[in-house]
């Protein structure tokens, strides 16, 4: 069954964010080679953003700019996603499970009278019915659900889906409109962005996390976490307790309920290895695990695990990085 999609790309520092290219590679999914892939951006500038988007899977890339789109304002970000979409006509609409991506994703469903279905992670093809899944009950089951309207909107979980190898050689179009939102239609006004050390380094894009559980104690003991992150080149993120506690930013929870993350590298100090705070890891290429129980669920999935206490073991983890660096 023929279905054109078009993705909502999201940037971060001016490119396409991870979970936007991966929303791409599955809008090539849902097509099969038969519809058509938008990408579509608000509030472009970029002039190279075209032919990176067409290189990881766009056919055609939508450039929509607008003296109310230059900062996120989800009131004209909303009215100028209702209005290109209201062109294209696409039958499925994908954005990212970000926050900014649920709440465009929520009030344009809204708009267009249409479905919405949060934090996908997979879907499935049954005869002639899509089926979107996504986690439930606290990730202790997934659950299957499909749309009953003519379009649908879905946010996609990141790096639950992995973007495709971007290929130079692909061509496609590219159009660029203008768009001026309607002053009635603001109900709010951007006066100032101010980004935050865990907004400015997002943990969904890191090769490196460094991850505190209940086991490191207290914040005093964490901050060295972050000397370990600085040392790699990574980001701090935390377990529940840990967030719940003050020891982490709370935009940095790792879990069904929080992020998920997918880095080269995810070293784990103190976590037991719930299953809610696995949903969240299930990408990651290499994990370490460091825990004094030596019955911890997070070592069932560990590429390396050690039984020692986190505090300790982090000291010596961080001497023995700077005396390598040193040489």
């Amino acid at each position: 069954m023929k279905k054109d999609v078009c993705v909502c790309v999201q940037l971060v520092n001016h490119a396409p964010s991870n979970v936007s290219l991966e929303a791409l590679a599955l809008a090539a999914k849902l097509t099969d080679g038969e519809g058509k892939v938008s990408a579509l951006v608000l509030g472009a500038e970029e002039a190279d953003l075209a032919s990176t988007l067409i290189a990881y899977g766009a056919d055609r890339v939508v450039l929509v700019k607008g003296g109310r789109l230059a900062e996120f304002s989800a009131d004209a970000y909303v009215q100028a996603l209702h209005a290109v979409l209201g062109e294209l006509s696409p039958q499925i609409v994908l954005l990212g499970s970000t926050g900014e991506g649920k709440e465009l994703a929520a009030r344009a469903a809204e708009m267009s009278c249409a479905d919405y279905v949060s934090d996908v992670i997979d879907v499935a093809v049954e005869g002639e019915n899509l089926y979107w899944k996504r986690f439930a009950y606290s990730g202790s089951v997934i659950q299957k659900e499909t749309a009953q309207t003519a379009c649908v909107f879905a946010t996609v979980r990141p790096n639950a889906f992995k973007k495709c190898e971007p290929d130079a050689a692909r061509t496609g179009e590219t159009l660029v409109k203008e768009y001026q939102a309607e002053d009635q239609a603001l109900k709010t006004q951007v006066l100032e962005m101010i980004t935050t050390m865990s907004e400015d380094a997002k943990i969904e894009e890191a090769d490196i996390v460094v991850c505190a559980g209940r086991g490191m104690g207290s914040e005093e003991d964490c901050k060295a976490l972050q000397e370990l992150a600085d040392l790699l080149g990574g980001v701090v993120g935390g377990t529940r307790p840990a967030v719940e506690a003050g020891w982490v930013a709370r935009n940095n929870l790792i879990g069904q309920s929080g992020k998920s993350v997918a880095p080269r590298i995810y070293i784990a100090f103190g976590v037991s290895g719930a299953v809610q705070h696995l949903a969240g890891i299930s990408g990651a290429d290499y994990i370490v695990a460091v825990n004094r129980d030596e019955d911890a669920a997070i070592f069932n999935v560990a590429n390396v695990g050690i039984v020692a206490d986190a505090k300790q073991a982090l000291t010596v983890m961080i001497d023995e990085i700077k005396r390598m660096q040193s040489k």
